[in-house]
């Protein structure tokens, strides 16, 4: 713990003081806080939590004495150490300053080195007295919390586990530094997804790029065991200390899977009467031998395009439910490889004016989701510009960098601009807005939905604004980089 680390609030009422012990307290590397009045000390002790205060006795309006009573009779303040600085000497002013509440005295004149060591000295003591109080709350919560909470070191090593990671680990206590994590996992779960698993055990990194989880499969036994891990180094631990949280999940995994096996049997259902009546109108405009523009003629050629846009749509919903399965359904895909994607989709949709404009990329920079995904979020992005421009031919500039230790990738149209009210609403699937805005259709769709849907499930971040000046939208989504390999299945099982 260093001095910089500490608050100390002078209160003095002469400005010569304040200078002086300021300039004292200083250059040692203290936070220093000046005030010029007994309630303006009371109201800075309030606000900043100091861990010193060095208050002077003799001040106008409210004396020292007045203020260290209201500091001790404030919950708020009573914990705050208070040390009068005073130039009287006699046995009844001393035990006036014990009664309201002082802890130390400091005459005048006083000597620098011992003002210093007695600062030095109470600053580190209230500092150390905060963290022992801080540490007993969290470790209370910590007791009757029903996530699993770990602290576990660089090597992987246990030092401390509450009782609910007891529980989900299976020991009756948990002695600081015999077990490893890894060890206590290894004997009870499968590691899903295990190139996740592997990278965080090679880098130590600080938090997780993606979902991970640890599987106990259903036995004669016991039920199926989902727990997600989710792991954090805050700045105040050790650089080589890490947290970790072990959350039952299994209830969301129930509900994703028996969603996931109502959204197939759905499809499977409306599939089935669809290519059926589609096949009949097919069959009846074959067999009519009335001329193209009779009635009945031009109402079987409506019940066959209306069943081609419901067989569109049903199949659009389908892909949208099952896009989280595709980010980790195969090895990850590499940054380069967009302008690639870019160019096929592009060249797919006959989109000629789609330019890309790529920065240097590094032998580790693979993003944590499938080509396949990467392809349909990106293809949805640059489909929606083509949607909403005016002539439904955008120029289209895709930009692809490495920013911060994670992938950026921006697409820009020249397309009409979003409302402000409407534009962080524009994720959400089918919105409408109450007056339609662009060209038909008006809703929004599943486009960026699905966009969302992809990105977040690869634990990335997207958002979308209009350019500036204008015209044109910007759509951007940034992606952490993650080592290159298979994933599980279970994994994304979990997700469907």
């Amino acid at each position: 713990m260093t001095n910089r680390d500490a608050t100390v609030l002078i209160v003095d009422d002469e400005p010569a003081m304040r200078d002086t012990l300021e300039g004292l307290l200083g250059v040692e590397g203290y936070r220093i806080i000046l005030a010029r009045t007994g309630e303006e000390g009371l109201t800075l002790a309030r606000g900043f939590q100091p861990d010193l205060v060095l208050l002077d006795v003799m001040m106008p309006e409210m004396d020292g004495y007045e203020v260290c009573r209201n500091i001790r009779q404030d919950p708020e303040t009573a914990q705050i150490p208070v040390v009068m600085v005073t130039a009287l000497e006699d046995r009844e002013s001393r035990l006036r300053g014990i009664q309201s509440g002082a802890d130390d005295f400091v005459s005048k004149p006083f000597d620098r080195a011992e003002l210093r060591a007695r600062v030095r000295t109470i600053t580190r003591l209230n500092r150390y007295r905060t963290l022992l109080v801080e540490a007993s709350r969290f470790r209370w919560v910590l007791e009757d919390s029903e996530d699993g909470h770990l602290l576990i070191d660089a090597n992987g090593q246990v030092l401390f586990a509450n009782p609910a990671a007891c529980l989900y680990l299976e020991c009756a206590s948990l002695e600081p530094g015999r077990h490893t994590l890894q060890e206590l996992i290894d004997a009870r779960y499968q590691c899903e997804p295990e190139a996740a698993w592997q990278a965080w055990t090679r880098e130590h990194s600080r938090v997780s790029v993606a979902p991970l989880y640890l599987v106990r499969p259903e036995t004669a036994i016991h039920p199926a065991l989902w727990l997600e891990v989710e792991r954090f180094r805050p700045a105040r631990l050790q650089d080589s200390e890490t947290l970790v949280r072990l959350r039952d999940v299994t209830a969301e995994v129930t509900v994703r899977r028996s969603l996931w096996e109502f959204h197939t049997a759905l499809a499977r259902k409306l599939r089935a009467p669809l290519a059926d009546l589609m096949l009949l109108s097919e069959q009846l405009a074959a067999s009519r031998q009335e001329t193209a523009d009779s009635p009945v003629t031009s109402t079987v050629q409506r019940l066959a395009a209306s069943g081609e846009r419901l067989r569109g749509d049903i199949e659009h919903i389908m892909t949208y439910l099952r896009a989280p399965l595709l980010v980790r359904s195969a090895p990850s895909v590499h940054l380069s490889q967009i302008e690639s994607i870019i160019t096929d989709l592009s060249e797919l949709m006959g989109l000629p004016s789609v330019r890309v404009i790529t920065g240097a990329t590094a032998v580790n920079d693979y993003l944590p989701l499938s080509r396949k995904a990467l392809e349909l979020a990106l293809g949805e992005m640059i489909e929606n510009s083509r949607k909403f421009h005016p002539d439904a031919s955008p120029e289209i500039v895709v930009t692809v960098s490495s920013v911060g230790g994670e992938a950026a990738i921006l697409i820009e149209d020249d397309g009409g601009r979003i409302p402000p009210e409407v534009i962080e609403k524009v994720w959400v699937p089918y919105f409408q807005p109450q007056r339609p805005t662009f060209a038909e259709p008006a809703g929004m769709g599943l486009g960026l939905a699905m966009v969302a849907s992809i990105v977040a499930e690869a634990g990335g971040r997207y958002r979308i604004r209009n350019r500036e000046p204008g015209p044109g939208v910007s759509v951007e989504i940034m992606l952490p980089f993650v080592p290159a390999g298979p994933t599980s299945g279970l994994a994304v099982e979990a997700h469907a």
